[in-house]
């Protein structure tokens, strides 16, 4: 039989840590060895766990070793000691608990299976959802995103991860110096992967863990002094430091100049807005703020050429409030007013654009300012591309969500409204600018739902039948006018 070794580092936080206890001696299987790496605890942790498991054994820490720093020392015993190969290493979180076959369960799954990673799937102890079962990680862009397809995952927390010893030999060790908490886990589980091992998640080998008790993430309610020194904390998620530091680490050579900038400037302007400007007086206070609003106007100025230079077919988002999937180049009003064909000629030349995306932007303009931006458009696009359109549909027969979209409603945003399309009219507008149109979904006048079949990947409308989460039930809760008006080839 096997033994599993489990490597829990641990610090102040006793009744968690029993709680993880409990559940281990409660474990089916026999071969459990438990290794508790305690750095500095002053709260009793250690006596508690030895009554709790009396084959328990202790490392100690100074209070400095961190999470890297600990999982390397438990590393380092192992090696000294000869640990077999076919043992397995169980990295553990102490705010975890499982059921009583959880490292059985484990074992079984791994039964026959060589250069594999076993990620535990995290279930949140409140709601009981699965909140992590793998991760898929652009590192072109440092986005963290859950693999819902496990062939897309190329990334793996430490929490409930399973690996054979043999396999930890092969990915070497952790940089408790350049990642002593977070991102350590992601780097590693990451060269694992680059070094030919296989990441799988189970169905029947879940933990549930309290997201609560996790460090540093929302720094958003801090500023002055106690919002720089949370922000460069070593429990801080988005400490600039450490994450320059996985970017090195862990990123293709092509992405890392782009990433540490990113970085840095957001940090810059967090800093600049938490940090400085609630300790300046106040005429200095308000010069640091229009020096960020510029700075930020220049930052986005940049990223905007940056990514029309590079990212092909080009497609744009209007609109997009800074968030577009990948292969799409996001723009604001600041940047793109679609009424404005200077804007357009700053960016982009007639006929050279592939595809336009316009999630309800259309009813904030007049509908004379619909016909002009649809003619701009127009200009912009090449003979075949096309102008995705999507705006709230006057015709769905809800009263509430016609109350809530019209000009002047009750809805978010709505105070803003000018118009409230049909899909006629809307098909009408885009006509009037040259375009031929393909009505995707909308609400005739007497209360039909039509559809047609449409491509996301030719630009997803979230506030539609198919993905807006107001549909799940199967009621058409909230949908849009969705259309496709092409220029003619």
């Amino acid at each position: 039989m096997d033994t599993v070794h489990v490597l829990l580092p641990v610090h102040n936080r006793r009744e968690v840590t029993l709680g993880f206890v409990r559940c281990l001696s409660a474990q089916t299987y026999q071969a459990i060895r438990l290794l508790l790496i305690d750095d500095g605890s002053t709260d009793g942790t250690e006596t508690a766990v030895r009554a709790a498991y009396p084959s328990v054994e202790v490392m100690r820490g100074p209070g400095s070793w961190w999470w890297a720093g600990c999982l390397q020392r438990g590393l380092h015993r192992l090696a000294r000691e000869g640990t077999n190969n076919s043992d397995v290493v169980l990295f553990a979180n102490d705010d975890t608990t499982f059921a009583p076959d959880y490292v059985e369960r484990a074992i079984q799954y791994l039964a026959g299976k060589q250069g594999c990673m076993l990620l535990s799937r995290y279930l949140d102890a409140t709601t009981g959802r699965v909140e992590e079962s793998g991760v898929c990680a652009d590192l072109r862009t440092l986005a963290f995103l859950e693999a819902k397809d496990p062939a897309t995952i190329n990334c793996l927390s430490t929490r409930g991860l399973f690996v054979r010893w043999g396999d930890v030999k092969r990915i070497g060790g952790l940089h408790p110096v350049l990642l002593p908490h977070y991102w350590s886990d992601y780097e590693y589980t990451m060269r694992a992967l680059r070094k030919g091992l296989t990441a799988f998640t189970s169905e029947s080998v879940w933990i549930e863990a309290n997201a609560s008790l996790s460090g540093t993430r929302d720094l958003s309610s801090l500023s002055g002094w106690r919002f720089l020194s949370e922000l460069f904390s070593r429990r801080c998620l988005t400490n600039p430091i450490y994450k320059s530091s996985f970017v090195l680490l862990a990123c293709p050579l092509r992405w890392t100049a782009a990433n540490l900038a990113r970085i840095w400037w957001q940090a810059s302007l967090q800093v600049l807005r938490q940090g400085l400007l609630p300790l300046a007086p106040s005429p200095v206070a308000s010069a640091l703020r229009t020096a960020r609003m510029r700075l930020r106007r220049i930052f986005k100025a940049f990223r905007l050429k940056l990514q029309i230079s590079t990212v092909r077919p080009v497609r744009i988002v209007l609109g997009s409030g800074g968030i577009a999937e990948q292969g799409w180049i996001a723009t604001d009003i600041e940047q793109l007013n679609v009424l404005v064909d200077r804007d357009w000629r700053r960016h982009f030349s007639p006929g050279s654009v592939d595809v336009i995306l316009a999630e309800h932007v259309w009813e904030h303009l007049s509908p004379e300012e619909g016909i002009d931006a649809a003619r701009l458009c127009f200009k912009y696009l090449r003979p075949g591309g096309y102008l995705r359109i999507a705006v709230p549909d006057g015709l769905h027969p809800d009263p509430k969500y016609v109350e809530a979209v019209k000009p002047g409603g009750t809805g978010a945003g709505a105070e803003d409204h000018k118009v409230l399309y049909s899909c006629d009219m809307l098909r009408n507008a885009l006509s009037n600018a040259g375009f031929e149109t393909h009505a995707l979904e909308y609400f005739d006048r007497c209360g039909q739902f039509h559809s047609a079949a449409w491509d996301p990947a030719g630009g997803k409308i979230l506030r539609s039948a198919r993905f807006d989460e107001r549909n799940r039930s199967g009621e058409l809760h909230y949908t849009s006018i969705i259309v496709d008006a092409v220029k003619p080839a």
